[in-house]
């Protein structure tokens, strides 16, 4: 059947609600095979308005692109939408930004969407849904670039097809309960990896919270996590940061993760009450736009291998055919992943976004080294140590490309360097891990 993208938007009212009703009524028009995260959106219409929340809906639908808007057009209606004035406030807004592919241009019905490339608050979700979307004048996420100064704040996880409900983003998985210095979080299903444990960029999510609780002025600069035991989806993890030194412009501080009073991790942060500039960094190297990429969880799906809630809530972009995004040949495995903290001002959340591939790309690059990416064959690499530092944390358009090189490797352990940009080219973080190797017949069943 045709697939259709339905961009949804609502800045009136119960905004969650109409957007949760929005995919209720789509998904009775046909299939959604894939949803957006959530963002929150500047008005693009007069100033008497309040935010947008907005995301993308891919359809796979019978409907002719006819019926389909006279469906969405009644969902609209269902929410007591009444279209008096152009760009105005409204409690939803339901447009086909494209349809199987075809051009349409009669009254009441423009395929593709006219303003596709001219709004950040259709590009953003689309590209999250779709990276490599395209029409006659080339690939949608490649204009992200020309909206980048759209205000725009991702506010939870992408769409869960299967549950029907938007997954918890990492700024709402991470609020710490308690005072005094010591912290309480729960572990929600939506970042544990496919072992049962949480993602570890989760938990080092968590100590900057933490730290940013306590180092209030601060901004993080570096961080080291050491894993000591998994630690178990479920499981609500007490969070005690200590401060070891500090003067007036930075400080260090030991956190340490328990669980029924056993110590499962530890980390030392350091922070500065202002942004180092950095005067020697590696320039963003030539790669493959993140729309000739695919989302790792649809690579992963030819070779019946899961990926865990922690990937379908991160889903950074890969390219298996040119691992190095480049030549195929240097052995640098290279990947886009979304910012899961774009928009806010919380610095110590944005370096916990930049941790994500510092953790996680380890995998992908051990894979590649062993000539098993892309196959049934497969090893398994727990981290036992990652570390990151950062420049300016200033502010971050939407995109990360990371950069890894395997520095040393054995038949049981990996070590890698992981390099940071900003799509805009900024240079972010420099980190390392330092994980086991374990393979086995079996390890398929759990990766």
């Amino acid at each position: 059947m045709p697939i259709a993208y339905v961009g949804i938007g609502s800045n009136l009212g119960d905004r969650h609600g109409h957007l949760k009703h929005a995919m209720r009524g789509i998904e009775a028009l046909g299939t959604i095979v894939a949803g957006s995260p959530m963002y929150e959106t500047a008005p693009v219409g007069g100033p008497d308005q309040g935010p947008f929340l907005n995301a993308v809906a891919a359809l796979d639908t019978d409907l002719s692109p006819y019926a389909l808007l006279h469906e969405v057009l009644g969902i609209e209606r269902e929410t007591g939408r009444v279209r008096r004035e152009r760009w105005g406030p409204r409690t939803l807004d339901l447009d086909i930004l494209w349809y199987d592919g075809k051009t349409i241009d009669e009254d009441g019905l423009t395929i593709p969407h006219p303003g596709i490339r001219d709004r950040r608050f259709v590009l953003a979700p689309l590209a999250d849904v779709v990276p490599g979307l395209a029409d006659s004048d080339g690939p949608y996420a490649d204009a992200l670039g020309q909206v980048a100064d759209q205000t725009i704040q991702r506010i939870s996880g992408p769409y869960d097809t299967q549950e029907q409900r938007w997954m918890v983003g990492i700024e709402a998985a991470t609020v710490l309960t308690g005072d005094g210095g010591t912290f309480q979080v729960d572990t929600p299903a939506d970042w544990e990896n496919p072992t049962g444990d949480m993602f570890g960029a989760f938990l080092s999510a968590v100590v900057l919270r933490a730290v940013g609780e306590v180092a209030v002025g601060h901004q993080p600069s570096s961080l080291t996590y050491r894993f000591v035991h998994g630690v178990p989806q479920g499981a609500q993890i007490e969070v005690v940061p200590v401060k070891v030194r500090g003067s007036g412009r930075s400080a260090d501080y030991v956190v340490s993760l328990l669980v029924d009073g056993r110590e499962m991790g530890r980390a030392s942060v350091s922070t500065v009450t202002e942004s180092r500039a950095v005067t020697i960094a590696p320039e963003m190297p030539g790669v493959v736009p993140l729309s000739r990429c695919t989302p790792v969880d649809e690579l992963f799906a030819p070779v019946g291998r899961l990926t865990g809630a922690s990937m379908r809530s991160w889903r950074p972009l890969e390219r298996w055919d040119i691992p190095d995004l480049v030549d195929g040949t240097s052995g640098v495995f290279r990947a886009w992943s979304p910012n899961l903290t774009l928009g806010t001002e919380d610095r110590f959340l944005r370096a916990a976004a930049i941790l994500m591939p510092i953790d996680a790309l380890i995998w992908t690059s051990t894979m590649h080294q062993l000539g098993f990416l892309g196959s049934r064959k497969v090893v398994v690499t727990p981290t036992l140590e990652f570390s990151g530092r950062f420049p300016d944390l200033e502010h971050d358009p939407g995109w990360h490309l990371s950069e890894v090189h395997i520095e040393h490797m054995t038949d049981r352990s990996v070590s890698g360097t992981i390099r940071v940009w900003s799509e805009d080219g900024s240079y972010l973080s420099v980190g390392a891990s330092h994980n086991l190797v374990i393979s086995g017949e079996n390890l398929l069943e759990i990766v």
